[in-house]
């Protein structure tokens, strides 16, 4: 019985032994969890606090600005400034990398990304450097070209300023491991002469604005995200020109005709020579409008509602309309021996037609301005 015993606990003391060395091989074999490495690339630090990093913009060009279809390109230089302490280097003069040599110097260091988040498409990248400096601080620049999203939210266009922002959003790094810190933003560079906002547009104003926004990457973790927006309004003569003189031409033309038209004379015969100029010249006005309105697509926002020039539009496209409409009655009743019905309409559209038109465009501007 003695003997069965210590045959046992001798084989439970085996099979222990065997269990405890598996255990501790298992153990060392485990690969190591990476932690904070400024020598790892882009993987994360384990920070008591987020990494500060020091954004700059510069939009050398803003060009292509399609109220029709609602983007803008432009040509614009960021830098993003960050210290590493562990990267200290025995130089008085820094180091700067160009090329290819910029990415493979970035793979082997820690380093904050960002991405246009209202881009339609990747950001074309010019050039760029990375300069280090001897105390361990980074310099990152880039010189890129982007088409940008904007919302065409100008509903008293021409009159009034549109906004447009680029936003640029960290995407490697949740906001509680880097946040990106805006501390410049300029529209063109300081002291250089040449025009950065291109077309018919002024620049009005500009400035930032800091927030964050969760994705789908990290589990949900907020971004740092930063808002770049200038204000910029159209120049008001290139609207005059090309919008306001042809349009308010046509419906004083339109007017004009039926003052001056040959439904207040006497003569039976004029009036049957002149009734085609009469209705003919409405006719032609009102396939103007269209073709004007058509010819127009590129200088008018696309909206979901209407804004000033599209109430303008509609009123002419309504005068005219009226105009014709009511030239045609008027003939008729001539035709048919109602002289007195027809003068006296016909003598009211001489100041009738005019209060179409002032009362259009003033439901036009309390429609808009309202």
């Amino acid at each position: 019985m003695r003997k069965n015993t210590h045959f046992l606990f001798f084989t439970l003391l085996i099979l222990f032994s065997v269990l405890v060395f598996h255990s501790a091989k298992a153990e060392r074999n485990q690969p190591e969890h990476s932690t904070s490495s400024h020598n790892k690339g882009t993987s994360s630090k384990v920070l008591s606090d987020a990494e500060s990093i020091d954004l700059s913009l510069v939009l050398a060009e803003v060009y292509d600005i399609s109220i029709s279809k609602g983007d803008f390109k432009i040509v614009a230089e960021t830098t993003l400034q960050w210290q590493e302490h562990e990267h200290i280097i025995d130089s008085d003069e820094p180091v700067i990398y160009t090329g290819s040599d910029v990415d493979k110097k970035l793979s082997q260091i820690w380093h904050p990304q960002f991405v246009i988040y209202n881009s339609e498409n990747p950001r074309d990248t010019q050039n760029k450097s990375l300069s280090h400096f001897p105390d361990g601080h980074f310099e990152l620049y880039e010189k890129f070209n982007a088409t940008i999203a904007m919302n065409t939210d100008i509903k008293t266009y021409p009159f009034g300023t549109l906004d447009l922002y680029i936003e640029l959003s960290a995407f490697a790094h949740p906001s509680d491991e880097m946040v990106l810190e805006p501390i410049l933003f300029e529209i063109g560079h300081s002291g250089h002469e040449h025009e950065a906002i291109k077309g018919n547009w002024t620049i009005e104003s500009h400035h930032t604005k800091t927030s964050s926004v969760s994705g789908l990457n990290f589990g949900g973790k907020p971004f740092s995200h930063n808002e770049f927006h200038f204000e910029i309004k159209h120049d008001f003569v290139d609207v005059l020109q090309k919008i306001f003189i042809p349009i308010f031409s046509i419906m004083l033309i339109s007017i004009f005709i039926n003052v001056f038209g040959p439904f207040g004379r006497d003569d039976q015969e004029e009036i049957n020579e002149y009734a085609d100029m009469r209705i003919g010249g409405q006719l032609t006005l009102l396939l103007t409008v269209f073709a004007l309105k058509f010819s127009l697509g590129d200088d008018i926002p696309t909206t979901h509602y209407l804004n000033l020039i599209d109430l303008i539009f509609i009123t002419s496209m309504l005068l005219i309309t009226f105009n014709l409409l009511t030239s045609i009655i008027i003939l008729y009743w001539f035709n048919t021996n109602k002289y007195d019905q027809a003068k006296k309409w016909d003598n009211f559209l001489n100041f009738g037609s005019p209060a179409f038109l002032v009362i259009g465009l003033v439901l036009c501007i309390w429609i808009t301005f309202s």
